[in-house]
């Protein structure tokens, strides 16, 4: 990839990234028609990076705003009760929690799901990103290992249960299926 060619490719970042729509697809895509190949992800990511500071540099007085007056409802300099520590009268220290409440979610999620050994999930990424469909989308096709296993993945981290006990418990033993097996 020449220089021109990654200018090319993170303007398509940059103007992709807030539609409705996967930007690092496009950038894929893109990629993919222009040199044949996927720019990768290490491309991809610095790409995301940059338009990500990009919009820290031009917000950054707003940013430096809410967090500045965040601090001073919270320290009690605008009154010492709990609704002026929320931000009563300061919509800039309000709109300060709000992004804290709305960041939540996906700190909850992340850990939920965080794992030290991630070889697993990231292999099986690999492949599914390398995969190609073995039938044309709404055809018959046969049966595949690995929606089993991101489902399986998803279930071991969010119930604590292993995937093959929740099945029997919750889907085999009800619907009376008792000759199903998991190979070991």
């Amino acid at each position: 990839m020449n220089f021109f060619q990654a200018i090319f490719l993170g303007l398509v970042q940059a103007l992709t990234e807030y539609l409705p729509v996967s930007s690092s697809a496009h950038v894929r895509i893109v990629g993919d028609l222009m040199l044949g190949s996927d720019p990768g992800a290490a491309f991809t990511a610095i790409i995301q990076i940059g338009t990500e500071l990009a919009v820290l540099l031009y917000f950054r007085h707003d940013i430096w705003n809410i967090l500045k007056n965040w601090c001073i409802c919270l320290a009690g300099k605008n009154g010492k009760d709990w609704k002026h520590r929320l931000g009563e009268g300061n919509k800039d220290a309000r709109l300060g929690w709000y992004i804290i409440i709305a960041t939540l979610p996906i700190v909850i999620a992340g850990l939920l799901f965080q794992d030290a050994d991630d070889t697993a999930v990231s292999g099986l990424l690999d492949r599914l990103a390398n995969q190609r469909l073995k039938a044309d989308p709404g055809a018959y096709s046969v049966y595949c290992n690995d929606g089993f296993t991101l489902a399986q993945l998803v279930v071991d981290r969010v119930s604590d249960i292993h995937f093959q006990d929740y099945l029997h418990a919750n889907i085999l033993d009800p619907a009376g299926l008792e000759d199903t097996y998991f190979p070991e």
